[in-house]
């Protein structure tokens, strides 16, 4: 029987040159990006309840698609309160500078109590890495282990109040300060070359 030869590689973005990182971002307020498949309905729910809080300092962007209950709710959000936004689905990778050039935090905190969860690696954190776009996500996660490690946005629980005390707490100058560091980093770190 023949051995197959198996190469592990990371899912690291791939620009195609079609896109470029974000050098400058928005300060005016806080502007969160929720980008991708909407699979977690109660994390999503506590997050525009929040979110729905802090109208004069948040501003919810929502790209991507998922389950109609979960579009439902995010849409009956988006006509309810004035700071929060649906979008509906983009073209990967064309529209993603534009999507992380109109924020300014990526929310990729994701159900940390799944085995996947815990050990994934999501493309959200290269496209955060690549594009210069401060990340949070959840605790005790792989993916929160390597955000911390190299000092490109925060960890959070997943929780309705961990959710709101992070966003109650955050700064439009901790923002930049990630940002800024994320700009020097060696963006081979996050992209296919």
């Amino acid at each position: 029987m023949k051995k197959n030869k198996v190469e592990i590689k990371e899912n690291k973005f791939k620009s195609y040159n079609l896109v470029n990182p974000i050098t400058k971002i928005k300060v005016d307020k806080i502007r969160i990006a929720y980008i991708g498949a909407f699979r977690y309905k109660n994390i999503i729910k506590y997050l525009i309840r929040s979110c729905s809080n802090y109208k004069n300092k948040v501003v919810l962007n929502f790209y991507g698609d998922g389950e109609s209950e979960i579009i439902k709710e995010i849409t009956l959000a988006s006509n309810l309160f004035d700071n929060i936004y649906y979008h509906g689905a983009f073209s990967n990778p064309e529209s993603l500078e534009k999507i992380y050039g109109e924020n300014n935090l990526n929310f990729v905190a994701y159900d940390n109590k799944k085995e996947n969860e815990k050990v994934a690696l999501p493309n959200k954190f290269y496209e955060s890495g690549y594009f210069n776009i401060p990340i949070v996500c959840s605790s005790n996660t792989y993916v929160g282990e390597k955000v911390l490690e190299l000092k490109i946005g925060w960890v959070i629980d997943p929780t309705y109040r961990g959710i709101d005390c992070f966003i109650k707490e955050l700064t439009i100058k901790d923002i930049i300060d990630i940002h800024i560091r994320q700009t020097n980093l060696n963006k081979e770190i996050f992209e296919e070359t």
